[in-house]
């Protein structure tokens, strides 16, 4: 349970960064190179996802302190 909490952590900081390069990324209006696509939605649906991982692993570790894993 406590390497879930640990993972949740960095899987938090990494979507707070995410989110916070999304943010910079859509103010900026940053393209690629060869294709002018915008980059920022990409980013973001990584910043979710890790989101949504850091909640799996905190419910995982609720789950198996609580005696249910």
């Amino acid at each position: 349970a406590m390497w879930d909490l640990v993972f949740a952590g960095f899987m938090g900081l990494c979507a707070y960064s995410l989110g916070k390069g999304t943010l910079e990324m859509l103010k900026s209006g940053e393209t690629t190179m060869m294709l002018q696509i915008v980059v920022w939605p990409a980013i973001a649906v990584c910043a979710l996802l890790s989101a949504c991982v850091a909640l799996v692993a905190v419910n995982t570790a609720l789950q198996m302190i609580r005696g249910r894993a």
